[in-house]
This record gives structure tokens, sequence and C-alpha cells, in this order.
């Protein structure tokens, strides 16, 4: 069985453009939409536009490289001596990341639903240790 992509379509298109523009400040998916030119219906069920599969597969790769950057921060931590660095801004710039990361990819972003790995979450005690070990 062959499968066919399909391409974005123009307003979709605009929706990739506009993320990747602003990948790490992206806000909300509604504000996306209405940038792209979208009216009130799609921009109250933004779903209906990202979830579609020409969005996903074109934000695939924006969604990644901003987890990769987000574990890079999240290293950093483990290098960064806190008596000269503000843990507050790493934390906020690892923040960021995680939410415009999960916002794109559909994921939930209010802390009631929020879901971070074992892995990731056993990295933030490490970092929390460390820092209150100083």
């Amino acid at each position: 069985m062959k499968i066919i992509k399909r391409s974005p379509t123009f307003k979709q298109s605009r929706v990739i453009a506009i993320v990747r523009e602003n990948a790490g400040k992206v806000g909300s998916k509604a504000e996306v939409l209405r940038q792209a030119g979208y009216g009130p219906d799609a921009v109250n069920n933004p779903e209906r536009v990202f979830n579609s599969p020409a969005v996903k597969e074109a934000l695939d790769p924006i969604v990644r490289k901003m987890r990769e950057i987000r574990t890079k921060v999240l290293d950093a931590l483990d290098e960064k001596d806190f008596s000269k660095e503000s843990a507050f801004n790493l934390t906020m710039i690892s923040g960021m990341l995680t939410k415009d990361s999960e916002l794109l990819d559909g994921r939930p972003t209010s802390r009631d639903g929020y879901q971070i790995t074992e892995s990731e979450k056993e990295h933030i005690r490490r970092l929390l240790e460390k820092n209150r070990k100083k």
C-alpha cells in the first residue's frame, strides 16, 4: 500500500512558517492561527489545525529541535556554578522550551496535565540536590 502525503494548505503553511520563525516564543496555538489568517472557529479549536497530518509532519522537526535545546540547557545546569549564574534564568529557559515543545506536540501545557519522563525527573532531582549542597 502506498502512503500519500498531503501538502499543507496555504493557511497551514502560514502556521508552519510562523512557528518556525518564532520557535521558543510561540505563545498560544490560537494566536498562531489568528496570525495565519484563520477565523474564530479554527482559533477556538486549534487542535483541528495542529493535529492535521500535514501540520504535524512539518512541525515535528521543530519540536524535536526544541527538545534537543531544552536537553542541552538541562545538561548545562549540571556544569553551571550556581553562585555565578542565576538558576532562575536557566530554569526559565528550560521552562519556556518545555512549554512550547509540549504545546506544538499537542501535549498538555498546564501544570495539572504536565508530563515529563522519569529520566527528566531524575535529572531535575539531581540538579536540585547538587544546588542544595552548595
